[in-house]
């Protein structure tokens, strides 16, 4: 059972575009625009590290560019890490598999 709403309050291209510059003159707090948005301060922490909203036409300052490189090399090792835990744990059931007689498959 989801505690979320199921058709939540989405941003609009033009706030993502109004926040993001706002936090370039000073950096906002993510509680505060959420509530006054009513979205999540996840939402808006994704949002300013172009996690989310990435195509805007806007690019991205270097200060805002090395976070965002930083957080995709982070997110890429644990999925790898991720992958390669399944693939051994994959490759020790079919070990195990392939010791039980045919005939009790």
């Amino acid at each position: 059972m989801s505690i979320r709403p199921s058709k939540a309050r989405k941003l609009t291209e033009q706030e993502v575009r109004h926040l993001r510059a706002k936090n370039r003159e000073s950096p906002i707090n993510a509680v505060e625009a959420a509530k006054m948005l009513g979205v999540g301060a996840e939402t808006i922490r994704r949002m300013l590290r172009f996690e989310t909203w990435p195509n805007t036409g806007e690019g991205m300052t270097e200060t805002e560019l090395e976070p965002a490189i930083e957080a995709s090399k982070e997110k890429l090792a644990r999925l790898m890490a991720e992958y390669k835990e399944k693939d051994e744990k994959g490759d020790k059931l079919l070990d195990e598999l392939s010791g039980i007689p045919e005939e009790d498959i």
